[in-house]
């Protein structure tokens, strides 16, 4: 994954977390080791969770950004110290600017439910 959007879904978390910090039930933490298969936290990430604070991302970010995300907390738990304070300096300096060069060509349209069922992670191609 390349280092700025690395960066850019650091942003991203962060903003969901400042907005999520006073809901109940707490979204699930998909950086902790788990038993999810990187399908699976696709399609957690992009269809959110019934009952918790974990938002659906979906509908306003690519399935690109999504695997892009998946990647990224996959990683999270064995990055370092300095690995993870490299990344958080050098993500984009708002929401704005780092969704200003994404595509949203794979998105559902506004007001249709998208049914499909999680791509493998073998399906992304990067």
């Amino acid at each position: 994954m390349p280092r700025c959007a690395a960066a850019a879904i650091w942003q991203e978390w962060k903003r969901a977390e400042e907005i999520s910090q006073g809901l109940y039930p707490q979204a699930p933490e998909l950086s902790l080791a788990s038993d999810h298969t990187a399908a699976e936290e696709f399609w957690i990430i992009k269809h959110g969770v019934k009952m918790t604070a974990m938002p659906a991302w979906g509908r306003t970010h690519s399935d690109e950004l999504i695997w892009d995300m998946v990647a990224f907390v996959r990683q999270l738990p064995s990055l370092s110290a300095q690995q993870y304070q490299a990344l958080v300096a050098s993500a984009p300096a708002d929401h704005d600017e780092m969704m200003k060069d994404m595509h949203h060509t794979d998105m559902p349209e506004a007001g249709g439910a998208s049914q499909e069922s999680a791509p493998t992670h073998q399906d992304h191609h990067h």
